[in-house]
């Protein structure tokens, strides 16, 4: 997704999304990349991606991107049908949606305004649709940095077990966040962003905070 202007800006940087040299070609269908994380995210979020084979991510965008270089077979939950074309103006997903390495999901919850939140404040069922939009399926690794995130961390857990790692970026400062904590073991924090993995005994609370969240947006 977009920037967020509740994200703190002494805690994000703009950051080439760069691995390694980028063929001149592609930089010119594509706008300039970045990754909006502190330094110390983006380096964190590099390390579990080497480690990785698959990805599931709710807010496409440059961890998108970054994924794909690292050779990730990704889905990735996008509300935003304008931020989706913009992506794929880009060869690389062009190429990767085409082989089945990305599936690239438009979730419809209604017209969104910037940073994919939805103009309407009123909730509605389509609401849900996007947090259960990239499943069954199996993954060893879940992004969240989206919407609606108590609720699709609630959901990663009933989908994946404790050797899925799960990232949310942006949680140490929201306080509201904390309430997934019960559902999980931290194993790193790093500046905004939490590195999780589910417990084996957590069902019961997240579907708790499924039914509590469905209609909590940010």
């Amino acid at each position: 997704m977009g920037e967020d202007p509740n994200k703190s800006q002494a805690n994000r940087v703009g950051i080439p999304l760069s691995i390694g040299p980028v063929k001149t070609a592609f930089k010119a269908v594509f706008r300039p990349v970045v990754l909006e994380m502190a330094e110390a995210e983006r380096q964190q979020l590099k390390s579990i991606f080497r480690t990785s084979r698959s990805l599931v991510e709710y807010g496409a965008g440059g961890s998108t991107r970054l994924a794909l270089r690292f050779g990730l077979n990704v889905t990735s939950v996008e509300s935003d049908p304008k931020w989706i074309t913009k992506i794929r103006q880009s060869s690389e997903v062009v190429r990767a949606e085409t082989s089945g390495k990305l599936n690239l999901l438009h979730s419809d919850i209604g017209e969104v305004g910037p940073w994919s939140k939805p103009v309407d404040p009123e909730p509605n069922d389509k609401w849900l649709n996007y947090v259960n939009a990239p499943w069954p399926q199996k993954t060893d690794l879940v992004l969240i940095d989206g919407r609606l995130r108590v609720a699709c961390a609630a959901k990663a857990v009933f989908e994946t077990g404790p050797s899925t790692t799960v990232i949310i970026h942006d949680f140490w400062p929201r306080k509201e966040y904390h309430v997934v904590l019960p559902m999980f073991d931290v194993v790193h924090e790093v500046n905004t962003m939490a590195v999780l993995k589910p417990r084996s005994d957590a069902n019961q609370i997240a579907k708790k905070l499924l039914a509590e969240y469905r209609y909590v947006i940010d």
